[in-house]
C-alpha cells in the first residue's frame, strides 16, 4: 500500500477530514497544529494512504521535533494529552506504521511516539512494531444529564459545597479571550507552577492558542473583591470540551474558585451541545489530582503511549538533579522562571 504525506497547515483536505471523523479531537485540528508550529517551530506532517487527487480516508498526524538537547524525533503529538491515529482498518494501520518507522530511521530520529486515546485497538497489535512506553490515568465526564442531576452526582464536600461557598462569598467570574484575561490566567499559572516546582510554558503559547483557536478556547477567571484567585482554560471541538489548564492562588483555595469555574464551563458547554468533558491525563502518582477529577464523577481509564524503537519507561520519581532543579524553580523570581520555561519547553514536546 503506497503512503503519501501532506502538510496539514496548507492542505484543506485535512481540515475537512478532521471535521467529519468521529474520533478526531481538538488536537487534530489545524488550529492546534498551528499553535505548535508558531510557538515551538515544530513541523506538522500527515501520513496517509490517499494520493493528492483523493479525499482523505485516513491519516496519522505527527510533529517533527528538532532539538540539540533532546534529539530529533517524531511525536503524535507534543503537548497533547492524546492524538488518536485516524485509521479504520488493520491493513491501513500496518502500512502507515511501517512507513512511520522507516521515516524515523531515515530521518535519524531517536524514536517515533504515538499517543492514542484508545478509540482503536489497532496500535496495540504486537505486529505493529510499536511498544508500550508510558501510561497515565485519563478521565472523562458525561455531561448529558439534566443540570440538577449532574450537580447532585458531584462529591458533596469536595465539589458541591465549594461551589455553593463561592456563590455565598460572591466570587465573581469573567470569561473570554482578551489580553487582560490571558495576563490574569498567566499570573496564576506562574504561581501554580512554582508550587509544583516546574516552570510555566511561555506566554506566547497561550497567546497563540487564542490567535489560532479563536472561539474554540475560553479563559475563565474567578475574583474575590477584584483580586483574581483562580482560572481555567478550556477548549471546545464538536461534542467535546477539554479542561486543559487550571491554576489558583493557594491563599484562596477554600473559596471554591476552581470548582465554580469548572461548573460554569460545564453548564455553558452543555448549552453549546457538548456531551463529554475531557479532563485530560494525570500521572498515576498524582493522587491528589486523580482524586480531584474523580470527585466530579468522571470515568477513569488508562492512556498508554507507544514508541519505536522500544525504550525503557521514564521514571516519574525525581532523581537528585531533578530535585535540585525543582528546588531552584520554586525560588526563582517570575521573570527568570518564565525565561527558563521559554528555553526548556521547545525541547520537551
Amino acid at each position: 500500500m503506497k503512503i503519501f504525506t501532506l502538510d496539514p497547515l496548507r492542505d484543506p483536505r485535512w481540515e475537512r477530514f478532521v471535521e467529519r471523523h468521529p474520533r478526531a479531537s481538538i488536537f487534530h485540528t489545524r488550529g492546534w497544529l498551528e499553535v505548535l508550529q508558531r510557538t515551538y517551530c515544530y513541523e506538522p506532517v500527515v501520513y496517509t494512504t490517499a494520493s493528492q487527487a483523493e479525499e482523505l480516508r485516513n491519516g496519522v498526524v505527527l510533529c517533527r521535533i528538532e532539538s540539540w538537547l533532546t534529539g530529533r524525533r517524531l511525536v503524535s503529538l507534543p503537548f497533547s494529552d492524546h492524538c488518536e491515529p485516524l485509521v479504520d482498518t488493520k491493513e491501513e494501520w500496518e502500512s502507515l506504521v511501517a512507513s512511520l518507522i522507516d521515516a524515523s530511521s531515515s530521518q535519524h530520529c531517536k524514536y517515533v511516539e504515538m499517543r492514542p486515546k484508545g478509540g482503536s485497538e489497532l496500535i496495540s497489535a504486537d505486529e505493529s512494531g510499536m511498544a508500550r512506553y508510558r501510561s497515565f490515568y485519563f478521565h472523562t465526564l458525561d455531561i448529558q444529564s439534566e443540570q440538577e442531576d449532574l450537580f447532585q452526582s458531584f462529591h458533596r464536600k469536595a465539589v458541591q459545597q465549594p461551589i455553593k461557598r463561592a456563590e455565598r462569598e460572591k466570587i465573581s467570574s469573567a470569561e473570554g479571550r482578551s489580553p487582560e484575561l490571558i495576563r490574569c490566567f498567566y499570573r496564576l499559572l506562574i504561581r501554580t507552577r512554582r508550587r509544583h516546582a516546574v516552570p510555566p510554558q511561555p506566554l506566547k503559547w497561550f497567546q497563540n492558542l487564542v490567535d489560532c483557536l479563536g472561539r474554540q478556547i475560553t479563559i475563565r477567571v474567578a475574583s474575590k473583591a477584584g483580586e483574581p484567585i483562580a482560572s481555567i482554560l478550556t477548549l471546545s471541538f464538536n461534542e467535546q470540551v477539554y479542561y486543559k489548564y487550571g491554576c489558583t492562588d493557594e491563599r484562596f483555595h477554600n473559596l471554591g474558585g476552581i470548582q465554580l469555574l469548572l461548573w460554569e464551563a460545564i453548564r455553558a458547554e452543555k448549552q453549546r451541545g457538548a456531551r463529554v468533558l475531557d479532563m485530560g491525563r494525570s500521572d498515576i502518582e498524582q493522587a491528589n489530582l486523580v482524586k480531584f477529577k474523580e470527585r466530579w464523577g468522571s470515568i477513569r481509564t488508562v492512556l498508554t503511549y507507544y514508541r519505536h524503537p522500544q525504550a525503557h519507561r521514564e521514571q516519574n520519581v525525581r532523581t537528585w538533579p531533578g530535585q535540585v532543579a525543582g528546588y531552584a524553580f520554586a525560588r526563582l523570581p517570575d521573570s527568570l522562571l518564565t525565561a527558563v520555561g521559554g528555553l526548556l519547553y521547545p525541547h520537551m514536546g
